[in-house]
Order: structure tokens, then sequence, then C-alpha cells
């Protein structure tokens, strides 16, 4: 998960990108995703508000043969985005340091390792996670343009809405954190946030 590279003039990692209604790619439609980093050479998000079927977590790690005896919704798997979705990615609070964890913002951190669910695991939900299959990537310039295109909104990355445990409510509570209280008012080609 390497990310140094030059950074952009206006970088949007540790922002929420929310869908705006009419999205046309069924993929990202109502979605609210994460931007994990932002850099000259593109970016990369989790979809926070879609999950992985029936599939959860101690199911991922039956190869470690690790039993997360936790809640059912920390072991929930979410659908991070349609690229790579063999590949795990874990945001959780930053108060977890391990060394092969990137920071997003000051309270959130992403890994890729197996190491890090483990120890959160043992933390028994104390510590706020969750795990995601897949992720959302753009290319040099291509989340600018479609930023310029009125595709996506902006909010800040507030942890409690990172983790917010009420799927459904992730879209509406984004859009409520930036003022946006009637949805339906949105139209689908509007201005930029």
């Amino acid at each position: 998960m390497e990310t140094s590279s030059q950074p952009v003039k206006h970088s949007l990692q540790g922002q929420l990108l929310i869908a705006m209604p009419g999205m046309m790619d069924a993929r990202f439609s109502g979605t609210v995703s994460l931007v994990c980093y932002h850099n000259s050479e593109g970016a990369m998000a989790l979809v926070l508000n879609r999950l992985v079927g029936t599939l959860d977590v101690n199911q991922v790690l039956e190869g470690l043969k690790a039993d997360l005896n936790l809640p059912a919704e920390l072991l929930r798997v979410h659908l991070g985005g349609p690229v790579a979705p063999q590949r795990g990615f874990i945001l959780h609070g930053a108060e977890l340091r391990h060394e092969d964890s990137q920071t997003v913002t000051p309270e959130i951190s992403i890994s890729a390792t197996s190491d890090v669910l483990l120890q959160l695991a043992w933390h028994e939900g104390v510590i706020p996670w969750r795990f995601a299959l897949g992720c959302a990537s753009w290319a040099a310039g291509q989340l600018e343009h479609e930023m310029r295109d009125g595709i996506w909104l902006t909010a800040p990355g507030q942890r409690d809405l990172v983790f917010q445990r009420e799927i459904p409510m992730i879209w509406p509570n984004a859009l409520q954190s930036i003022g946006i209280r009637q949805p339906a008012m949105l139209v689908a080609e509007s201005g930029h946030a």
C-alpha cells in the first residue's frame, strides 16, 4: 500500500466523498467513501456503506485459525469498492499504532495486514474499526475531473461517521454533516461542494 508521491494542490485525503443523486455508476450510487490517500498519481478510497452479503470476518480469516468472538456488527465485511475485491483493508482508530498502518486523518488509520485485525479483535471493540474487501481508485487527475463534474460532494471524514454502525444512515448523516437536510432537493448536475 505504497502512497508516497507528490502531493496534489488540494488533496482530498481524509475527506468523505458523498455520491450525488443520479450517480450513473451503480457501483457508487448512494455511497459514502473515505479518501484514504490522494496524490499526483491518483487516489484511493473505501466505500463505507456497502456490505459483502453474508460474509463475515471469521470466514475471511479462516486461514489464520482465529475465531473472533465479537458482536456481529463488528464482524461484518464491507465492500470497499470494485478494485481488488480479494484484498482486505482495515480502517481503524489511530490510537492503535502499528508499523504497517498509515495515517488517513489524525484520528483514523488504514492497514492491509491481518495482524492489525487481530490486535483490534483483542481490544474487543474498544477501538473502532471496519474491515473491507476491495477499494475504489482513480488514476492521476480522474478524481479531480469527477469533482469538477459535480459527481461527488465532500465532507470532513469525521470519525463518528466513518465508524457508524447503522449502514443505511451513513449517506443521509454525511449529507447532514454539511448542512443538507433534504437530499431530495439535490440536483444531480449541481455545483461543487
